[in-house]
């Protein structure tokens, strides 16, 4: 069966101006709209390819998030703030199973759904993926993918701490950080740590509080104690050694 024919330009995908003769847009083309939402959607599929949303990730949204207690309604709203005006960073700190990945692909998704970019990365993938660039058949080299990277104009790092704890791995890490804080970068990061616990050098970053906020998503009610469903089941990442 042929496709659809658009209805403006009969599938020619441009229409020529009605002007008159002398007019200064005479026999000038434009685009018309089936054309453009072609575009828009290429350019919004391109933007979910950069990124590493996959399986259940790509349908987390803040609709489907079911906060089960105070603390995690309050990271719900600041997630939806970020998502609406990304400035500085957001960091998610809770136990496995708190909800925090939810949370930062809820504002990934977000921003895709919006044609606006948005790349979210798990860290110990990020590393493989750097390291991979050492390799012969690399068809990118290191310094470009990482400077990719580190200068997204919106960054998702989640599962900070859950990568294997070498010097290499720890270095880039902080470079990718630190470049980020330096120029304020806006940024989301989870983590299975308490930003105190963190090494001096990482706490310093994080915890700033002139460009990051961070909210416990499992922080406990202090009226009551219950016992709520998770939307993030991952097994315990091992601690960060810098």
């Amino acid at each position: 069966m042929a496709e659809p024919t658009c209805d403006i330009c009969k599938g020619a995908g441009y229409y020529l101006l009605d002007r008159p003769v002398g007019h200064p847009e005479f026999g000038q083309l434009r685009p018309c709209k089936c054309t453009i939402e072609r575009q828009q959607e290429r350019r919004l599929q391109a933007l979910r390819d950069a990124s590493q949303l996959v399986g259940s990730l790509l349908v987390k949204s803040f609709d489907n998030y079911r906060p089960r207690r105070a603390a995690q309604q309050q990271a719900l709203q600041a997630a939806r703030h970020f998502a609406g005006n990304p400035r500085g960073w957001l960091v998610f700190a809770g136990s496995n199973g708190s909800g925090k990945t939810h949370l930062a692909a809820a504002i990934a998704n977000d921003r895709l759904a919006n044609a606006r970019p948005a790349l979210f990365v798990v860290v110990p993938d990020l590393l493989d993926h750097l390291r991979s660039t050492y390799h012969p058949d690399s068809k990118v080299s290191f310094d470009a993918r990482f400077e990719e990277i580190r200068q997204h104009p919106l960054l998702i790092l989640d599962d900070l701490g859950a990568h294997s704890s070498t010097d290499w791995a720890a270095e880039k890490l902080f470079q990718l950080i630190n470049h980020r804080y330096n120029l304020e970068l806006a940024t989301v990061y989870t983590t299975n740590q308490r930003v105190r616990d963190m090494p001096l050098r990482l706490r310093a970053r994080l915890g700033d509080t002139k460009i990051a906020t961070v909210v416990n998503v499992d922080q406990a009610d202090p009226r009551q104690q219950t016992t709520s469903q998770h939307a993030d089941t991952r097994p315990s990442s091992p601690r960060m050694r810098f």
